[in-house]
């Protein structure tokens, strides 16, 4: 095999040569700077006999997960002129990428050309990026991840193109706004949220001719020859359909596996429930049997937080908490814990309660500190980078009441149940002391919640959105083995495929970019073949 051409190509002069544009650039860009060819890796062990099986069906493209990455791959390699077959376990398309915040990082975008931002580019986020890493893992963070810096550079390169991508077939996104560790505004933001782009992309699937094959799960690769050839789907008379081009696995990662998690968490955070239960390591235990090398097992893989209607609660939960003296209560409107308790424990208690859910309450006097409703603090769905007052606005997102029993009830909270707590803790917090839980820190709420409007936002619960976990690939997203060979017929997108690299890139939205560009560019490039 040959060795990686990012040995021989610096990446400065990658980066010259990757911005690209459009579904043949696309495909040229990622020729361009790949390693060797299927063709030069080594043999694998055969898993069947391909001139054996009855095919069911035979396509240019069988695509295993019907996702983010696996509905834009399918999508580029339709317009393209591939014939493609997607296998998707669930009833429509979208996966995890549909219950995200819906933010994407992109630098050199048209929106930012409109918005008067000039001079952006993938280099600079690139730069960015590097910082950022280095800042959260070491100065040498980028020797670390050794040749699987190139999916850095080339989710860089190729992130601004994606969104371009996305407005012109027609995806409502909105921004840019800047965000913390970025230098100008590269948040863009999908409109309402996440939940819409399925419904936009879906029929231009059908309408390219894609063969969707909705609630059908993927359970074998077929090799032959060394190659992968042929897909097996779930069950005893499961269905075989054959890639002549090659097979792209877009199935996420183990986020939903609970045997899997316990290897690196206690038995209480790995049993917390994943939003998306069907990212369930399938797709990467097909891959391992035919030899892929899986990487970056680490604690950051599949960990628990706190979520709720407005995203992830974990971000501002210390801000609440901590700073403003907003609480905490269960459905039937009683404080469960202290509320210093950080984030990482606390989701964990939340998770033990009967119905597994909790509700923030805070009170007017906190929503108008400047911190709430002035200062950018937040990603805010459907909207970019903003302060809480913004959130507020969000119809469904924050519950008001003038009255604790109103809020309670709009919020489907016990109304005597919260209406009891708060005159108990706003009494408790008045005299500065806390029998109940032992919280210290009441924030600026000293006498309690007292000022209407009531809010809360809820119901808060414990999830897992991601699995941080997955095989190595190449730049043209060819899976690679434990050798560092390529298994040929074989390509992944999204989080199941980034190799020692970090699947995001600084501030947020940096892993839903990649599931999006790694399938973009995975599906133009089989195309060209």
């Amino acid at each position: 095999m040959e060795q990686n051409s990012l040995q021989q190509v610096s990446r400065r002069n990658f980066m010259k040569g990757a911005l690209v544009a459009g579904a043949a650039t696309a495909a040229m860009g990622l020729a361009a700077c790949s390693p060797s060819s299927p063709s030069d890796a080594g043999n694998l062990a055969d898993t069947g006999s391909a001139s054996s099986v009855d095919w069911d069906q035979e396509a240019d493209i069988v695509i295993v997960g019907g996702g983010t990455g696996g509905s834009c791959a399918a999508l580029a390699a339709a317009e393209a002129g591939a014939s493609v077959i997607v296998i998707e376990a669930n009833n429509s398309i979208g996966g995890s990428g549909a219950l995200c915040g819906g933010a994407i990082v992109g630098a050199g975008t048209k929106m930012q050309a409109e918005a008067g931002i000039e001079g952006d580019n993938g280099d600079a986020l690139l730069r960015d990026t590097q910082a950022s890493l280095e800042a959260m893992f070491g100065p040498d963070h980028v020797e670390h991840v050794g040749d699987d810096w190139c999916i850095t550079e080339l989710h860089c390169a190729e992130a601004g193109n994606t969104v371009d991508w996305l407005v012109e077939h027609g995806v409502d996104i909105v921004g840019p706004s800047q965000q913390p560790g970025q230098p100008v505004a590269r948040l863009h933001m999908l409109y309402p949220d996440a939940s819409a782009w399925p419904s936009v992309i879906q029929p231009q699937l059908e309408e390219a001719g894609v063969d969707l094959k909705f609630n059908t799960k993927g359970a074998e690769l077929i090799v032959e020859s060394g190659r992968v050839v042929d897909v097996k789907t779930e069950g005893a008379s499961g269905s075989y359909y054959k890639a002549n081009k090659g097979v792209v696995m877009a199935t996420g990662s183990i986020e939903a596996s609970k045997e899997w998690r316990k290897k690196i968490y206690t038995l209480a955070q790995s049993n917390v429930e994943a939003s998306n239960k069907l990212n369930d390591g399938t797709g990467i235990r097909m891959m391992c049997k035919v030899g892929a090398d899986t990487t970056e097992y680490t604690a950051m893989a599949a960990a628990p937080a706190l979520f709720c209607t407005a995203g992830n609660a974990s971000h501002w939960y210390e801000l609440l908490m901590n700073q403003m003296g907003a609480i905490l209560v269960d459905s039937q409107g009683k404080r469960f814990a202290s509320e210093n308790t950080p984030s990482g424990e606390m989701l964990l208690t939340v998770d033990a309660l009967t119905d597994r859910q909790a509700f923030l309450v805070y009170d007017a006097a906190i929503a108008e500190t400047p911190e709430m409703s002035t200062q950018p603090m937040l990603t805010i769905r459907g909207s970019g980078y903003g302060p809480f007052s913004e959130l507020e606005g969000q119809e469904g997102k924050v519950f008001f009441g003038d009255t604790i029993e109103e809020v309670a009830e709009a919020a489907g909270v016990d109304p005597a149940g919260l209406a009891a707590e708060i005159e108990k803790y706003n009494a408790n917090a008045a005299a500065g002391s806390d029998p109940d839980f032992g919280r210290t820190n009441f924030g600026i709420a000293t006498a309690g919640l007292t000022k209407p409007p009531y809010r809360i936002i809820g119901p808060v619960y414990a999830t897992v959105m991601s699995g941080a976990f997955g095989v190595g690939v190449t730049d043209k997203l060819e899976v690679l083995d434990t050798l560092g060979e390529v298994i040929p017929g074989l390509y992944a997108t999204g989080e199941g495929a980034h190799g020692l690299a970090k699947d995001f890139l600084t501030g947020a939205g940096g892993k839903f970019s990649w599931a999006l560009t790694s399938g973009r560019l995975v599906g133009s490039y089989l195309a060209s073949l």
